[in-house]
């Protein structure tokens, strides 16, 4: 049975995650993920689990690129980036619908 894995990659190269590095000193720093909000989007097939092991082999060496659950609601333009709005901005009632149900 195939399905479709669902991928964002942050505009502009800004990474997706935290980044820790050692200091001169060798304490950790750590950098917080950009605050980013519109996304590339793609859709990776996927059969059985070493497709699954490969994509996110693939996406493991890319810290713009992310996995999300869900799949893109109907109207949405793929061709524009999207915007990914946080779980907990309000939709409908004047809002943005978000472009991701599941």
């Amino acid at each position: 049975m195939k399905t479709m894995l669902t991928v964002l990659t942050t505009l502009g190269g800004r990474a997706a995650t935290k980044t820790l590095c050692r200091g001169a000193d060798g304490t950790v720093i750590k950098a917080p993920a950009a605050m980013c909000r519109l996304f590339d989007f793609r859709r990776e097939p996927i059969e059985d689990i070493s497709d699954l092991a490969c994509v996110l082999e693939q996406l493991a060496a890319d810290p713009c690129s992310f996995v999300i659950r869900g799949e893109p609601c109907p109207g949405i333009d793929l061709r524009r980036p999207v915007r990914r709005l946080p779980s907990d901005a309000p939709v409908g009632g004047g809002g943005a619908d978000p472009p991701f149900a599941g």
